[in-house]
């Protein structure tokens, strides 16, 4: 994506679904004034261990859990109050599904699913929280998988490592056990999480094939775009999402072809992964950050500009019934639904960088008349993930580690919209 060189820089077993909560406990407890920042969430010995930033109180826990023993299914639902994160997910070889993120403020949730009923028992190691998983009777033996996207799957290379994190050396140890005796939770339902259809996401990795997108610094749009893709698949499938890719290797896709897919799919959402770029002739340094754009005619000479260069593969097959299509589309609540997607991955994908990263610049959501956009029935946005015209972005783009912290922001975007437009 290039930009024009003038611009702006503005139970009973047989009931279904029947709930139980640790010891009948209807509140959470009073919570101390400073909070726990999720580091990371990772295999560990059989189980599964949550990172925080500080020591977790076994007081702030509370468990729960969900029995369908007429589908096979049995979910354990662990609230950690007073903490914040964002959305991640596990799989393990014996099908162990782990999903985590914020749910109240100040709280985190994890939600372990499997097919058989466990004793699950959180403990208290060293400030973290560990859960032993290593105990259903099938006798598949644990191990931990990565998911795999529906599409091809990501290169080794194009694999994030894990951020680093620095370990406690004290060792507190504290059980929380449920077992099939918990007392019922009362009517009021704390501790349920909500059934919800499963939401259909088509992610757009931009340009491919002849189309190179921006080149800088060594590094082509097409490729860093694809990697972060791939990953973002991979992430969504993970916590439940359905998802479809427009291209999962180096092909060049006409761009009304990519809505056209999410639409034969009936997506709920159309997400395009882009790079920024400025001329050469111009100042490298002068411009970065992060911007998401959503369908519109475009109002500053800073969006059409970055519009050009997207829709620059596509002019040529855009004659009248490209530009009527256009503005058919462009209703009020589609324009909005947009919007607030925009917002909402633009807040994910900036907060979750500046957790970790200096020199993040927001560039906020913005309007502009992408084609990519045009003719998708469902909200859409374009997101920007950082300039390759600019050395220190360019190189970030690059890291895998700095790949995985945009894509945990992406993921906590659509996580976020979804929870407020069910």
């Amino acid at each position: 994506m290039v930009l024009g060189a003038s611009e702006d820089h503005r139970t009973h077993p047989k009931e279904m679904g029947e709930i139980f909560s640790h010891q009948g406990e209807k509140t959470h407890p009073t919570l101390p004034t400073k909070g726990h920042r999720l580091l990371q969430l990772h295999w560990k010995e059989g189980g599964v261990e949550v990172q925080f930033d500080t020591a977790v109180d076994p007081k702030e826990m509370h468990l729960s859990k969900i029995v369908e023993p007429d589908k096979n299914r049995f979910r354990y639902i662990l609230d950690i109050a007073n903490s914040s994160s964002t959305s991640q997910a596990l799989v393990s070889s014996a099908n162990h599904k782990i999903r985590l993120s914020p749910y109240k403020q100040k709280m985190v949730r994890m939600v372990i699913e499997y097919h058989e009923a466990m004793v699950i028992q959180p403990r208290i190691e060293g400030g973290n929280v560990y859960i032993d998983l290593a105990l259903p009777s099938q006798g598949v033996p644990f191990s931990p998988i990565t998911p795999q996207p529906l599409v091809d799957p990501t290169p080794p290379s194009a694999i994030p490592a894990p951020i680093p994190v620095v370990a406690q050396t004290d060792s507190i140890v504290t059980s929380l056990a449920i077992d099939p005796s918990s007392v019922p939770l009362p009517a009021n339902g704390e501790g349920v999480v909500e059934e919800k259809k499963a939401k259909i996401i088509v992610i757009d990795p931009g340009h491919g094939g002849k189309d190179n997108g921006a080149i800088g610094n060594g590094v082509i749009e097409k490729e860093i775009v694809l990697q972060l893709g791939l990953q973002l698949s991979q992430q969504l499938q993970a916590l439940g999402y359905t998802v479809y890719m427009t291209r999962s290797d180096d092909t060049f896709i006409e761009l009304k072809s990519r809505t056209q897919l999410a639409n034969d799919k009936l997506a709920d959402l159309f997400v395009s992964i882009h790079a920024n770029s400025i001329p050469k002739t111009s100042d490298s340094l002068a411009v970065h950050g992060i911007e998401t754009y959503y369908l519109s005619p475009g109002r500053s000479e800073r969006a059409k500009g970055v519009a050009a260069f997207e829709n620059a593969a596509a002019i040529s097959e855009m004659g009248e019934f490209g530009k009527m299509s256009f503005l058919n589309v462009l209703n009020s609540e589609k324009i909005l639904a947009s919007h607030k997607l925009a917002i909402d991955i633009q807040r994910g994908v900036v907060t979750s960088l500046q957790k970790h990263y200096t020199n993040i610049k927001n560039n906020g959501a913005r309007e502009a008349p992408f084609w990519v956009l045009v003719g998708a029935q469902m909200p859409a946005i374009l997101l920007e993930t950082g300039y390759i015209s600019h050395p220190e972005e360019s190189s970030h783009l690059m890291d895998p580690a700095y790949q995985r912290v945009i894509v945990e922001g992406m993921v906590e975007g659509v996580v976020h919209y979804f929870a407020n437009n069910p």
